[in-house]
């Protein structure tokens, strides 16, 4: 057995003895970082700008981004955003877009648009009609007002989240259930355009609120056509 092991060995060694060879080129970084999400664009620069790291950011994609992303209609040449759409303002954040990386920021253009409600199981439209405007602010407005509860749980960050036996009941039932307890299925609708939700009511309703506590009514919005070329240019 242990003969077999040191052949093992000797060969996984020769492999990558090979497997090193066969590179034209070698680089050296203090970090390598996988994926250019925001997480990852975020973290390259504060390393290089901050910290004094040299980094590889590694992304298979040819942008950077992640979930932030574009699509141009090749006859109009107007871009629709998609995907991750504003970045909350809490704690630095538009400071570090507008100072450290001199990005602009403006308020978020508008497009017209047809809203259709299709059954996700068979893929066929359905005969709904959506909640009156005025029904629908008056269901946003109480649902923040519950949302901004839980706020200091999740915001700037999950330090202060309850243990297990400590969360409220609230955030663990369903959100169809949540919704129906305090009158507020208005809200659904916007809801699920701004969070997808999920579907089936499988999704318990902390996994909603948290995007929707009382400072996300005062976010940042920024195009990825703007930002992430700065990001590029930082790297």
């Amino acid at each position: 057995m242990a003969k077999l092991i040191q052949s093992l060995v000797r060969l996984l060694a020769t492999a990558s003895v090979a497997a090193a060879a066969d590179y034209s080129s070698v680089i050296e970084r203090d970090v390598v970082i996988i994926g250019g999400g925001a997480s990852g664009a975020h973290a390259a620069f504060r390393l290089r700008e901050d910290v004094g790291k040299s980094i590889v950011l590694i992304e298979k994609e040819a942008r950077l981004g992640g979930h932030v992303n574009s699509y141009v209609d090749p006859e109009s040449g107007k871009a629709y955003d998609y995907g991750v759409q504003p970045f909350n303002d809490v704690h630095g954040a538009s400071e570090f877009v507008t100072e450290r990386l001199g990005v602009e920021v403006k308020a978020p253009g508008r497009v017209s648009r047809t809203t259709r409600y299709v059954d996700f199981d068979t893929g066929e439209q359905v005969n709904y009609t959506g909640p009156a405007p005025a029904d629908q602010s008056a269901a946003l407005a109480k649902y923040a007002e519950l949302c901004a509860q839980y706020e200091d749980m999740i915001l700037p960050s999950f330090w202060d989240f309850p243990a297990p036996h400590d969360i409220p009941e609230d955030l663990l039932i369903p959100f169809g259930d949540f919704v129906k307890k305090y009158d507020i299925e208005a809200v659904v609708p916007l809801l699920f355009q701004v969070t997808g939700l999920g579907v089936g009511d499988v999704r318990s309703t902390w996994w909603t609120g948290g995007a929707w506590v009382a400072q996300f009514q005062t976010h940042l919005w920024w195009y990825n056509d703007v930002l992430l070329p700065k990001l590029v240019e930082g790297l």
